[in-house]
């Protein structure tokens, strides 16, 4: 990996910072980017989502890529103390790109790829593949394929996987997407749920263990998965002008959702006591591509990449006043599709343009 302190901004991203508490905001100005400290490890093909080990020894990114035979989907295991490629681990072969999402077990044991239908298990201290199974096939009308597979998260246990399935498709066409619970470990599905809408998003599961929350299409819809299937709670109410959401985080002691609205630039803040909003942080003024929320493990910044035509950056809020301060410009990509903060906070690291980039913020 090479590092090296930009001598100067490759960008100048000036943001608006608005506070708004269910209608109510003060306006605060944002302080102008700030010089960071920049590595990349490249990491070839499209990567997308990134999850660091608990130890953050360890970056597992997944990749679509492509040969002679058609598209692959990869998993590539990234020393982040020294950036070297470690592993590089192939996934079955779909018929389309978009693998889904990586994610790594609390314990550090064991990492979940999901790509082509299928869940991969990875044996995440000896970086190598332990099996395969497939997924449910999904119920839908002849001529329709099936949705891509999307997220996945782990019980706080590590005993049940939770993996959301965006709905059947076919031309202008879609059906409900899907929840599902498998037992971590032999793959056995033991339940699913319908959400209302064909598209979902990130997968949150509540440190308390019987609380799963679904980003999307819908808006953010909670589950209860302590009953067998899973059942729907609540859907949390969107304000006028919403249009589902764009991904969300939760913090680690489960009071507090961060959930990204990409058509109206911001995010609210949710709490779990009820699901109810106490406020809105407001990144740009109307639409723009937010993605991959990702929260400091002692929950005090909220960051939130934003991709644009002038190149992508990183908005940073104060979780605690709900502004905004200095954004980061130093997003050496034209595109980010994933993104996970280290175990101690100090680093970003970005996956877009074949490469995994490390942010150092702190």
């Amino acid at each position: 990996m090479k590092k090296r302190r930009l001598a100067s901004l490759r960008r100048a991203v000036c943001l608006a910072a608005v506070l708004s508490a269910l209608g109510a905001g003060t306006a605060v100005a944002a302080s102008p980017p700030h010089p960071t400290e920049v590595g990349a490890t490249a990491v070839g093909g499209s990567p997308g989502s990134v999850a660091v080990s608990p130890d953050g020894s360890q970056a597992f990114v997944m990749i679509d890529d492509s040969d002679k035979d058609g598209p692959t989907a990869l998993v590539k295991v990234v020393d982040t103390g020294t950036g070297a490629i470690k592993a590089t681990l192939p996934l079955p072969r779909s018929n389309a790109l978009m693998a889904g999402q990586v994610t790594v077990s609390r314990d550090g044991k064991r990492a979940y790829a999901l790509a082509a239908q299928t869940v991969t298990v990875i044996d995440a201290v000896a970086d190598t593949v332990l099996r395969t199974f497939a997924v449910p096939d999904q119920p839908r009308p002849a001529g329709w394929a099936p949705g891509l597979l999307k997220s996945v998260a782990v019980s706080p246990d590590g005993a049940s996987l939770y993996v959301s399935q965006d709905g059947a498709r076919t031309y202008r066409q879609g059906g409900p997407s899907r929840v599902m619970v498998f037992a971590a470990a032999t793959g056995a599905c033991t339940g699913s749920v319908n959400i209302d809408n064909q598209y979902v998003n990130d997968v949150l599961v509540h440190p308390g263990g019987k609380d799963v929350y679904v980003s999307g299409g819908a808006g953010l819809v909670h589950l209860d998965v302590a009953a067998t299937p899973p059942t729907v709670v609540r859907t949390v109410v969107q304000p006028p002008g919403e249009s589902g959401t764009s991904g969300a985080t939760i913090s680690a002691d489960g009071s507090r959702i961060y959930d990204v609205v990409n058509n109206l630039g911001y995010v609210r803040v949710i709490s779990t006591a009820g699901d109810g909003t106490l406020a809105t942080i407001a990144v740009v003024q109307g639409y723009s591509d937010l993605r991959n929320p990702m929260l400091s493990h002692d929950g005090t910044r909220l960051y939130v990449v934003k991709n644009d035509i002038d190149g992508p950056s990183v908005a940073v809020a104060d979780t605690a006043t709900r502004t905004l301060l200095d954004p980061l410009a130093d997003v050496d990509a034209t595109d980010v599709r994933g993104a996970a903060i280290s175990a101690d906070d100090s680093t970003l690291y970005l996956a877009g343009s074949g490469a995994l980039q490390f942010l150092t913020v702190r």
